[in-house]
């Protein structure tokens, strides 16, 4: 039977080889790279999750995206614990001077926290067109959005066959 220390250290093994090769992969963008920062409250009450993607162009024109980071923030409500979040996560993975936009995929990130991100940001990074592109919301989160209202209003609608 395998030792669950064994199990551990294969994954950990596996994590380290795979990152390696992402962090190979970013280094050769011929361009930036774009964030999106999702945020899961956590069922035990521990506070939030916070899901880190990178979304950039390999050098072949191809689409790419990874997680990058999965962060536990013990203290969702504090102004500069996102902003944190993402600039460790633009550290570990040699980010900085790489960031294109960052876009934030839930709506209960507050104003406040969204304004903190922008100027950390605009201190340890050079931002594009002056941290417009940090943005409160994508379109996929926006567009779910309106869906669901129109769905709620329209009420129960049923359908006739001619």
């Amino acid at each position: 039977m395998v030792s669950f220390n064994a199990v551990e250290r294969e994954c950990v093994a596996a994590y380290q080889r795979e990152k390696q090769n992402v962090m190979k992969l970013i280094e050769g963008l011929p361009g930036r790279v774009s964030l999106t920062v999702d945020t899961r409250t956590s069922r035990e009450g521990l506070g939030c999750y916070v899901f880190i993607t990178g979304h950039f162009i390999d050098g072949d024109w191809k689409p790419q995206q990874r997680k990058l980071n999965v962060v536990l923030v013990p203290n969702p409500d504090s102004e500069s614990a996102l902003a944190n979040a993402v600039l460790r996560c633009l550290s570990n993975w040699n980010l900085e001077g790489k960031l294109l936009s960052v876009t934030l995929d839930h709506p209960a990130v507050g104003v406040a926290a969204l304004q903190s991100l922008q100027a950390l940001l605009s201190v340890q990074n050079v931002l594009i067109f002056d941290g417009q592109l940090v943005r409160d919301s994508c379109i996929s989160r926006t567009l779910t959005s309106i869906a669901k209202e129109l769905l709620s209003a329209c009420g129960d609608l049923s359908v006739e066959n001619p």
